[in-house]
């Protein structure tokens, strides 16, 4: 898959040099869907070791939350346009965990600015791992949405893999490809705004209007993400 690519971006979680921090909730922030939990900065929420990005979220008490956790972005700091992209991640377990790995277009406005879901996945239906792609004509009925059962994503490391092209993107398991969309018909930013620089986003939210009811005794729900690659072609 890397052949005549090369890495541009290596984050290694040695620090958090290339992230901001979102702080607040749905209700607060107007961001979510109806998700139950606080971002915050807190250490216990969110923090390094041996390289790794850990995620937690927890059952707390905190402004107007029953429960933290931690979003994090490179909006401002990196910016990212096609290449081949992975990031090595082990999932959490829990009834109304929802993590997931994902970019927005750069002007951060959504949904004209677009958004690309590398991987997401619910407690509820423990080994699916959905990939989908939203832009502002296409919100409830994606243009590209998939679904697939990998087995052990909370036992074990995987990779969650995106090959973006100029008219196509296509999704990866552990190397394994999972889904294509091949933009054949649209020039407009409203059907396929996926031809400027988008940024990651990594959170790790609780219940919601997809992850669905909340089990207490399941948390704390722990997201680790081992690393992200970013590959682009030679010149």
């Amino acid at each position: 898959m890397k052949k005549d690519y090369k890495l541009i971006f290596f984050e290694n979680f040695n620090n958090l040099n290339n992230w901001n921090f979102d702080i607040g909730s749905g209700l607060k922030n107007l961001w979510g869907n109806h998700e139950k939990e606080f971002y915050t900065q807190k250490d216990d929420n969110i923090y390094t070791k041996d390289n790794k990005l850990y995620i937690v979220a927890k059952r707390e008490k905190f402004e107007d939350c029953n429960y933290t956790s931690a979003r994090i972005t490179t909006k401002d700091k990196k910016y990212f346009k096609y290449g081949y992209i992975e990031i090595s991640a082990k999932l959490p377990t829990g009834k109304g965990s929802w993590p997931a790995i994902w970019m927005m277009g750069q002007n951060g406005l959504w949904p004209i600015g677009g958004e690309i879901d590398i991987m997401e996945h619910i407690g509820i239906k423990q080994n699916m791992i959905y990939h989908t792609i939203h832009s502002k004509n296409h919100i409830s009925k994606p243009y590209f949405s998939h679904k697939e059962i990998i087995n052990g994503v909370s036992d074990d490391f995987h990779i969650y893999g995106m090959l973006w092209e100029e008219n196509n993107i296509e999704f990866f398991v552990d190397n394994v490809s999972y889904g294509k969309i091949i933009n054949d018909k649209y020039t407009n930013k409203e059907d396929w705004p996926f031809n400027d620089y988008f940024y990651f986003i990594i959170n790790l939210a609780v219940g919601g209007d997809w992850a669905g009811e909340i089990a207490d005794e399941d948390l704390p729900f722990i997201f680790i993400i081992d690393y992200i690659k970013v590959y682009q072609k030679s010149c």
